[in-house]
């Protein structure tokens, strides 16, 4: 069961995500097995709920949402462990970090790159002067990585699915954007697997409240 491909592509993702991998041998020094981890703020609880399920449907077995005072912010988090999780830990470490490479974005599908995007992506409106109307709009992958990863990253999404990233330094580190055109193809590739409490992320129409009331905040009084 969890070595099928859609198993496998949902994992790889959580895992590039908001999870956190690592070896159970480092507390109990017999585990073979491997954890994963993940944490969101409670805002987002209906969002861990959805890969709970997917986990549980995975491996078996009731996986709980627990809340969490997550160091005076309240949060939520599941946590599931398995022989299979120590393998994964392996395949997508490097130097004790998680490591982005060709091999491990080959195991994403279309579903796992969704679920990638709702935990590390964003979407950007750009208004015009007149604050009239908007103009573009840009979706980034906020991967924090190297230039060298961010680099496996764009060449992945062109070779595989024709989009056309750029890769932006962000704190010292790089993330991937695509333009208006662009965006719009990445959305086609992910909408269907969209859950609706992170629909604002593909909101090309400007439709979600969320999406305005951001955009407007930044947006210096005198444009």
């Amino acid at each position: 069961m969890i070595k099928s491909k859609k198993n496998i592509s949902l994992l790889t993702a959580m895992s590039l995500g908001d999870g956190c991998l690592r070896r159970l041998s480092h507390i109990y020094p017999s585990s073979k097995k491997g954890s994963l981890c993940i944490k969101h703020c409670l805002k987002q609880k209906p969002y861990l709920v959805y890969k709970a399920k997917l986990l549980s449907e995975i491996f078996q077995k009731d996986i709980p949402v627990k809340d969490i005072n997550n160091s005076g912010y309240p949060g939520c988090y599941l946590s599931v462990a398995d022989d299979y999780l120590r393998c994964l830990y392996d395949f997508m470490t490097h130097e004790k970090r998680k490591f982005i490479s060709s091999k491990v974005l080959n195991r994403l599908t279309p579903e796992g790159i969704a679920i990638w995007y709702m935990d590390d992506g964003s979407l950007t409106l750009h208004k015009s002067k007149d604050k009239l109307s908007y103009h573009s709009r840009e979706i980034y992958l906020n991967t924090y990585c190297s230039f060298d990863e961010a680099e496996t990253v764009q060449v992945f999404f062109k070779t595989k699915y024709n989009i056309d990233f750029r890769i932006a330094k962000h704190k010292e580190k790089f993330r991937l954007a695509c333009n208006t055109s662009n965006t719009q193809k990445f959305v086609a590739l992910v909408s269907p697997f969209i859950i609706p409490e992170m629909e604002y992320k593909i909101d090309l129409k400007y439709n979600r409240l969320c999406n305005i009331t951001k955009f407007e905040a930044r947006v210096p009084a005198n444009l």
